[in-house]
């Protein structure tokens, strides 16, 4: 099922969660652009490092970035 991914303010208007910088693990496959990210915010310190390292982006940011998300 995909469903519509926006995040709502105190005052109810819907919004795109907000693109940071790249960022990626030691050992993964992905990068990611997005704080929201389950898997990106999985990453933990010692293991995550800045930039897109040359690997493509993940699935979950793909679908952010397009204004779905899988459920």
């Amino acid at each position: 099922m995909v469903v519509s991914f926006k995040i709502f303010t105190n005052q109810g208007e819907a919004v795109m969660p907000k693109q940071i910088s790249p960022y990626h693990s030691k050992s993964g496959e992905v990068y990611h652009i997005y704080g929201v990210c389950a898997s990106g915010v999985a990453i933990t310190k010692g293991n995550k490092v800045a930039g897109k390292g040359n690997k493509k982006l993940c699935k979950a940011c793909v679908d952010i970035r397009a204004g779905k998300r899988p459920r």
